[in-house]
């Protein structure tokens, strides 16, 4: 109603942009959205972000020999963002994801993750992402003096995790599981993994939990405690929402 009532309004398409987006099912209509913010607010960085994030979940879900050129992947968007707010980690780390999913360039993705957790003040998702593309190019998980950066991601997503409701469901408590499972800590790793599942709204959230380790670390034959045991739990939620949406 506020963008039809202003139509010009960027900051109501930004947030009408950002609950479509979350939904995870309505890409369409929120790449609307940024898009026309990006017309009426050219050097918006934000929105040029969520554009190119939208983009690239759109290209994702289409097989590359089936994705026609015209269709935009979110590169050229997010390299936009990035010169607009070069300090905004989160647009690195967004466009890392499209080299790594869309584009599948693991070693540029690694190098824009790298880049991402460099400038984020010690946020676990470029973290995370970068030890796993580096566990998939080497086949090995290499923790070894890291234990500061671990420990600083955790502090953050701990805080996050714990506040009531939890600060960014489900992603903060994925990631505090996966911050565990790297210390060997099963009961924390599969306490925190069920903890996330309960937040679960979409199916997507799990699927991509569930994707991002088992493409990854069992892909590669790494073996930690728990890993197994929450493979199997993510992939028996998400049979649980499947079976739920047909309904």
């Amino acid at each position: 109603m506020a963008v039809r009532l202003d139509p010009l309004n960027t900051i109501a398409r930004m947030r009408l942009g950002l609950i479509l987006k979350q939904q995870g099912q309505h890409y369409y209509e929120a790449l609307e959205e940024f898009t026309t913010v990006t017309k009426l607010a050219p050097d918006y960085g934000e929105a040029w972000k969520e554009k190119g994030v939208v983009e690239g979940q759109i290209a994702r879900v289409i097989p590359e020999d089936k994705r026609p050129d015209w269709l935009p992947n979110g590169r050229t968007s997010l390299e936009r963002a990035t010169r607009l707010t070069p300090d905004d980690f989160d647009a690195w780390a967004s466009l890392g994801g499209v080299f790594k999913n869309v584009i599948c360039d693991n070693a540029k993705a690694l190098d824009l993750y790298r880049h991402a957790f460099s400038i984020s003040d010690g946020h676990a998702y470029p973290l995370l992402n970068a030890l796993k593309l580096e566990a998939l190019a080497t086949g090995k998980l290499d923790l070894k003096g890291m234990t500061a950066e671990l420990d600083a991601a955790e502090e953050m997503r701990r805080a996050q995790a714990s506040t009531d409701p939890p600060t960014d469901a489900p992603w903060s408590l994925f990631d505090v599981a996966e911050l565990r499972l790297y210390r060997n800590d099963e009961t924390g790793f599969l306490d925190f993994l069920k903890k996330g599942l309960k937040t679960c709204e979409f199916d997507w959230q799990i699927s991509t939990f569930h994707d991002s380790l088992k493409n990854t670390l069992v892909e590669k034959g790494i073996d930690l405690p728990g890993l197994g045991t929450g493979i199997r739990i993510l992939a028996e939620e998400k049979s649980k929402f499947a079976k739920k949406q047909k309904q």
